[in-house]
């Protein structure tokens, strides 16, 4: 309310501008259009730039500190806005400066008073233009209230836990890649019991093996033994043919006992040595280390696969984030139809505001600065020689119609409608 009792609450523009002794300007007295494009015009090096220059520092306080003209003591800058406020910035050759600020109620004002009307978008159009995407994006934002950076903190903390991810499930497959694999053992062990049970087995084995032994020697000694008392029967044959009878059915029973020992013992095979009892449990220890490593192997690739899995987790979340972005910034009214933000970069009708002729830029930009400070109706444009004749004219009837200010700089003399600057003061 204060700022308004000091003008009469239109938006500013400048009515009229004098400046003495800054920079290479001599001494110019300006009165632009109020509304439409200006061209302050001239050849290099005589003070076309210096006029933009003083405007910004006139307005725009110490961040745009300019020097006196040489073999002078001090400049001089006084601005007349449109909203009644009249500004007086003092410049000694020492790079001091005093402001002055008369305004409507007959009060003085401030530095703090002009920012309220000033903006610095206004005083540096080019700045926007020639600025990165990202820096364009966030002038675009700030302009518009929306703020992106917890989507931006989400997304660049969901991205370096993705890489980081990413990383560990590359370095854990590329481990369980170089594990060996056997085929044919799978991935059980044998157990203690089960070795257990293959040791008793082949003790078992061994002792029926020996225990037939035994008796096939014992039913030889048997057989050998009674051949001799049936020799001796026989010998005695007269008196003992009745016991003779008998020992010959007992030695045909121990033929017979001796056969079935034989074939028995015959049908278990070789007696089976310590030596490949021994193989036989290092066939079963081997085999279990092969398991092991099968084993390895799997748990490896688990591990691997189950990192793969959050990788593809936090992509899917960091997607999630940038569209919900993106969807907040479709429904955000931006200052100029067919703006857009994608990513990180500033769009009109689909097309990067980089591949832009310089003409749509600056229509652009200049529809920004009127929603940075909708109380500055000016923006100041320095190098307005790289549009052609016919493009100007359409950027000053657009600017007529938006009721904007432009004031720029052009190299070059002859032109219509143009203030020629020579030598640091108006011709003519």
């Amino acid at each position: 309310m204060e700022a308004i009792k000091q003008t009469n609450g239109s938006p500013a523009a400048i009515v009229s501008l004098e400046i003495d002794g800054v920079k290479r300007i001599r001494a110019v007295h300006v009165e632009p259009r109020q509304t439409g494009l200006t061209v302050i015009a001239g050849r290099n090096g005589q003070g076309k730039t210096s006029v933009l220059e003083s405007i910004m520092a006139a307005l725009g306080g110490d961040s745009y500190r300019q020097q006196v003209n040489d073999g002078t003591d001090k400049g001089e800058i006084r601005i007349k806005l449109s909203n009644g406020l009249e500004v007086a910035r003092t410049i000694k050759a020492d790079g001091a400066s005093t402001l002055k600020v008369k305004c409507l109620d007959g009060s003085r004002g401030s530095q703090t008073l002009l920012n309220k009307f000033i903006s610095g978008f206004a005083l540096n159009v080019p700045s926007f233009m020639s600025a990165s995407a990202r820096e364009k994006v966030k002038a675009l934002l700030d302009v518009i209230g929306f703020d992106p950076q917890p989507y931006e903190e989400r997304i660049k903390t969901l991205e370096a836990e993705r890489l980081a991810k990413g990383r560990e499930a590359d370095r854990v497959k590329g481990h369980a890649a170089e594990l060996p694999f056997h085929d044919g053992v799978g991935v059980t062990l044998a157990s203690d019991e089960e070795m257990r049970q293959d040791i008793a087995r082949v003790a078992e084995h061994n002792a029926r093996f020996d225990r037939a032994l035994r008796e096939v020697e014992f039913a030889a000694q048997e057989r050998a033994r009674l051949a001799e008392e049936a020799e001796e029967c026989r010998r005695r044959i007269a008196g003992a043919r009745k016991a003779l009878d008998e020992v010959e059915d007992r030695q045909s029973a121990a033929e017979e006992r001796e056969e079935y020992c034989k074939q028995q013992w015959r049908r278990m095979g070789d007696r089976l040595s310590d030596t490949e009892a021994a193989e036989r449990m290092k066939a079963v220890a081997d085999r279990n280390e092969k398991v092991r490593a099968n084993q390895a192997k799997h748990r490896a690739q688990d591990d691997a696969e189950a990192l793969a899995e959050e990788y593809r987790e936090l992509d899917r979340k960091v997607k999630g984030e940038r569209a919900a972005l993106a969807a907040n910034l479709e429904g955000v009214r931006l200052p100029y139809p067919g703006l857009s933000v994608s990513g990180n970069v500033l769009q009109w009708k689909g097309r990067p505001f980089d591949e832009l002729s310089e003409s749509e830029k600056l229509i652009i930009a200049t529809s920004i600065s009127k929603a940075v400070n909708p109380d500055c109706s000016f923006v100041l444009v320095d190098g307005l020689e790289r549009f052609d004749t016919e493009r100007l004219a359409k950027f000053a009837a657009w600017c007529e119609k938006q009721g904007m200010q432009v004031i720029g700089t052009r190299v070059g003399t002859g032109a219509d409608n143009e203030i020629i600057i020579e030598d640091g003061e108006v011709k003519g």
